[in-house]
């Protein structure tokens, strides 16, 4: 069974998105560490936040720890 994290919205927080991606990939309640967890971005990437440009590059980037849907 795939773990599933959805993350609300982040307006421009590239310093709290990285928090969030670095828990994710520690979570000790994730039971299945074979597979990659899917994580998803619903709501505002930027809405006129402080890192804007480096919140947009983060979420496309991803990261090697989980599969991601934006």
């Amino acid at each position: 069974m795939q773990t599933l994290y959805a993350i609300g919205d982040i307006h421009g927080r590239d310093d709290l998105l990285e928090k969030i991606y670095q828990r994710i990939d520690t979570d000790p309640y994730r039971l299945d560490r074979k597979s990659k967890p899917l994580v998803i971005h619903i709501g505002d990437y930027i809405d006129g936040g402080p890192e804007s440009d480096k919140t947009l590059d983060r979420v496309m980037k991803g990261s090697s720890v989980f599969e991601s849907m934006a």
